[in-house]
């Protein structure tokens, strides 16, 4: 076991405490923070190297959560996000939605363009106990440098990132594994 792993207790406590944790995602290693952190998110800029305008992905606890981000929406568009998260969630599908009204409670660099914001639900059990750890939701950027390759394993992420704590260090991914879809249904 690396000296980095850490329990969900433990990368919970980190979170809400402003700090990263990594994690294994469906494809690749991620870098959890709480959206709502200034900290975290100033943190996860300065380690990812690069500037963050466009938004960082969410993963939230549960399809329920998304009810409470979203803005109000055409109902043909509801129909078709509530549809998606049906039948790929739990899943690596990224939805894009409007929502505008969280602009107080979450950073403004998690937001992309038109206070968009990009959310899942993990089939990662322990991922979707994480996101509920910290609060609901949390951030789900890559675990790597800019320029570097995604980590793929527990040992990339320590070369990456040393002094980061790891929720699991038991899990690799096939290096034909590809990024999450995102799929804007606005």
């Amino acid at each position: 076991m690396l000296k980095n792993c850490c329990s969900l207790e433990d990368a919970g406590s980190v979170l809400r405490s402003g700090g990263l944790v990594a994690f294994p995602t469906e494809t690749f290693f991620g870098l959890a923070a709480q959206p709502s952190s200034h900290k975290a998110i100033e943190e996860l800029r300065v380690l990812k190297g690069r500037d963050l305008g466009a938004g960082i992905p969410l993963i939230v606890s549960s399809a329920e959560i998304v009810e409470n981000l979203v803005d109000d929406e055409p109902d043909s568009v509801r129909e078709m996000r509530r549809e998606l998260q049906q039948k790929f969630w739990p899943g690596p599908l990224t939805i894009v939605i409007s929502a505008r009204g969280m602009s107080s409670t979450i950073h403004e660099s998690v937001f992309g363009p038109d206070a968009s914001l990009a959310v899942r639900v993990s089939s990662r059990v322990e991922v979707s106990d994480l996101a509920r750890a910290a609060g609901g939701l949390i951030t789900s950027t890559s675990a790597n440098p800019k320029g570097e390759a995604p980590a793929s394993k527990s040992e990339h992420v320590c070369k990456y990132f040393p002094m980061l704590s790891i929720l699991d260090s038991s899990t690799n991914f096939e290096s034909h594994s590809q990024p999450s879809t995102i799929l804007d249904v606005r």
